[in-house]
């Protein structure tokens, strides 16, 4: 509820458009909530699959999917996790700056090994996981969208849905991947022109959306108009 009473309102613009997206609950009267839930509000888009750590890759293909139907105007695509806060304003900032066509913007990992524990040969026989964009939030190009969906159909199946999607499945369909810094995607310092600055936070808490959403809607508080703050600081030292 916190989201959409806070970032969400931007749906309300004609340009903007947003959704929660989700799979089944085994529990029945949870599902009978989601249903009532997505009758008042006409903001869910439920997949046949239950919803689980392990199907994320699923509800993020079934985001794909129903983009792919029901979306032909889109220029761009963001994905994001209900604890993340978003800088609308930023993002359309960041949008209109870009032209780039098939790229997925977003904090860029690279070099990464996978950990055998979890991550088997027979998913994944590689040394390292091809360049991704973490899954809090990235920004996609509506022109890649039904490629990366038809390409995945035909992959076998890799529970880690943003190594998955903007890595292994980009990786073979030739898709850059650009790392934006303001794509934060992690816990920051929640300082009043860090918040303003990024354009996506990690790890928010229900409460903690209202005080952000404050932050960045108060006239009072000014920045300059090039802020870098402590975390930037530290992870390009």
């Amino acid at each position: 509820m916190s989201v959409r009473q806070t970032w969400m309102h931007f749906a309300s613009r004609r340009d903007v458009g947003m959704a929660f997206v989700l799979g089944r609950a085994e529990d029945w009267k949870l599902n009978k909530a989601l249903n009532e839930e997505s009758y008042l509000y006409g903001d869910m888009i439920r997949g046949h699959f239950i919803d689980s750590y392990f199907n994320l890759t699923l509800k993020t293909l079934s985001l794909l999917e129903w983009v792919d139907a029901y979306c032909p105007h889109a220029k761009y695509i963001l994905k994001t996790d209900d604890d993340m806060f978003i800088n609308v304003p930023r993002l359309l900032e960041f949008i209109d700056g870009h032209s780039d066509k098939r790229t997925i913007y977003g904090r860029v990992v690279e070099g990464q090994q996978p950990e055998r524990n979890s991550v088997p040969d027979h998913q994944y026989e590689g040394l390292e996981f091809p360049k991704y964009a973490t899954g809090g939030a990235y920004l996609l190009n509506r022109d890649i969208v039904q490629e990366l969906y038809m390409q995945s159909l035909s992959s076998s199946y890799f529970p880690q849905e943003d190594i998955f999607i903007t890595g292994i499945m980009a990786e073979r369909l030739n898709i850059s991947r650009v790392h934006a810094a303001k794509f934060r995607n992690v816990r920051i310092a929640l300082l009043p022109c860090s918040v303003r600055n990024a354009i996506s936070i990690h790890e928010i808490k229900p409460h903690e959306q209202y005080e952000l959403w404050r932050l960045l809607l108060t006239p009072a508080i000014k920045c300059k108009k090039v802020w870098q703050d402590a975390d930037a600081d530290a992870e390009n030292a």
